[in-house]
This record gives structure tokens, sequence and C-alpha cells, in this order.
């Protein structure tokens, strides 16, 4: 970003404006919201499944176990 903003303000040729660097700063910046919408929120949800076997509820109080 320093760098960007440096070409910005040092000589450039005509083509080079701060439009066409705020249009181009828009669209990453939305492509950087939305992958990081995806991936960080895909990470999150693979990592939060349950692998664990259903367990059997227990039906009794006979299959509580005992205090010592």
């Amino acid at each position: 970003m320093t760098v960007f903003s440096l070409a910005l303000l040092s000589e450039h040729p005509d083509t080079i404006s701060f439009g066409a660097a705020a249009k181009n700063l828009f669209f990453v910046t939305i492509g950087n919201i939305i992958s990081g919408v995806l991936f960080l929120a895909g990470a999150y949800w693979h990592a939060a499944e349950t692998k664990s076997p259903t367990k059997k509820p227990i039906t009794s109080t006979d299959e509580i176990p005992k205090r010592l």
C-alpha cells in the first residue's frame, strides 16, 4: 500500500489517476471481503463439525455413574 500511494504522489503518466486508484481499491476490497468470508467461515465450519459418534441417551437413573 505504501508503494501504491507513493506512485500516485510521484511523477506518473496521465493514465494513472486518483479515480482509477479508488476504483482499483474498491474492487480489491470487495474481493477480499468475499473471499475472507468464504474461506474463513468455511474453515471455522469445517473445524467445528462434530466427529464423535452419537451417544445412547440415558433412559433410567440406574445408568448414571455413582460418585465415590
